[in-house]
């Protein structure tokens, strides 16, 4: 059998793309991206296959059902109409004929069903815009177990209004795929689901701005704000990191400053997606930020596909770190008449980074 050439990277403003890479790319309008979440996506577009995937998983709280039943006597009253709902649907076996928001937020909410079954369920049952409005009622309740532990003393729903919990578990896989929707969605859907979204983020936590901001991938001020506003906090949720694929480049840098969170191989590929050689100093600061040098390996490797002197200059400090050395030491060595052209100067000068600079214009 003839073997399979490996296809060349393709160079895009300053970033060698493969295959591969593009596929991991999160979509936007005009920039869609058909193997993102493929398989939840298909399901949001699939009302029998998002039910059968939502009964499966449905299945799997047998063993916290005692703990349901006792957790009944403490739920408050604000929350007991929504638990005993979701408890009464949860062995269905028969395609709903009307969904109830405050059951589905229940169900999340106890964990018998998750973020990435219900929303592309929600979706091919109901619409974007019921899914939007539930999953953002989401990130106000949670399972009693997070405060109180899971066990015979009972698990409950608990309303918590100013969303800004780590609520609910796998929220990020459903506006993943309201993103995917979103970004190919027509206008006219697109326009109304905007109108929805702003009225749902006027007086929302954060967290929850953040990952409208993230789903409708191309408003930028949305984005600005909500990164502005986690910023400024003194705790922000770990999500608030993916404001780094929407945000400006001058935010996304301040955003990888935070030591706290280490940013995903896809959402920095987002980012030289929208970008190119521009987000070098994202990058940067990510590496100055990294916690480890496996996180350090990881932004070299993807500070590695950007073919410009920017991208050369910023390996230099890094020079004698173990982890990151290998990496720029091959890159110069991929592009030499870029590295000669931003390593030389510095090199000749007397600054920091002199010695590693001239060290590694001599092997290439």
């Amino acid at each position: 059998m003839k073997k399979k050439t490996k296809e060349a990277p393709v160079l895009d403003r300053g970033v060698a793309w493969t295959a591969e890479m593009r596929d991991e790319v999160w979509p936007w309008r005009g920039h869609p991206n058909p193997a993102f979440r493929k398989d939840y996506v298909e399901r949001s577009c699939d009302l029998v296959a998002a039910f059968a995937e939502r009964r499966q998983y449905m299945d799997y709280d047998e063993h916290m059902r005692p703990w349901f039943r006792a957790g009944l006597k403490r739920v408050p009253v604000g929350e007991r109409a929504m638990m005993e709902g979701a408890l009464a649907i949860r062995d269905e076996t028969t395609m709903p004929t009307k969904l109830d928001p405050d059951v589905e937020v229940a169900l999340v909410a106890l964990e018998i069903q998750h973020v990435f079954t219900a929303v592309p369920f929600w979706i091919a049952k109901e619409g974007l815009e019921m899914a939007l409005r539930t999953l953002v009622r989401c990130h106000a309740y949670h399972s009693s177990g997070h405060d109180e532990g899971y066990g015979d003393h009972g698990v409950w729903v608990v309303h918590a209004p100013d969303g800004a919990g780590s609520y609910p578990e796998y929220a990020e896989s459903g506006w993943e795929v309201l993103r995917a929707r979103l970004a190919t969605a027509d206008d006219a859907t697109y326009a109304s689901m905007r109108e929805v979204a702003e009225e749902l983020g006027a007086n929302a936590p954060t967290v929850v701005r953040a990952f409208l901001a993230i789903a409708f991938a191309t408003e930028r001020d949305w984005a600005d704000e909500a990164a502005e506003a986690a910023l400024a906090e003194e705790h922000p949720s770990a999500w608030c990191k993916r404001l780094v694929t929407v945000a400006s480049l001058e935010l996304g840098a301040r955003l990888a400053r935070n030591e706290r969170w280490a940013f995903e191989e896809g959402e920095i590929l987002t980012l030289l997606a929208r970008e190119g050689g521009a987000a070098v100093p994202v990058l940067g600061a990510a590496l100055s930020a990294a916690g480890n040098n496996d996180e350090r390996k990881r932004y070299a490797k993807l500070l590695a596909r950007i073919e410009t002197e920017d991208a050369a200059r910023a390996f230099v400090p890094w020079m004698a770190n173990k982890a990151v050395s290998p990496i720029a030491t091959s890159y110069f060595k991929r592009v030499p008449e870029v590295a000669r052209r931003a390593l030389s100067p510095i090199a000749k000068s007397n600054g920091p980074g002199a010695r590693a600079a001239a060290i590694a214009l001599k092997s290439l």
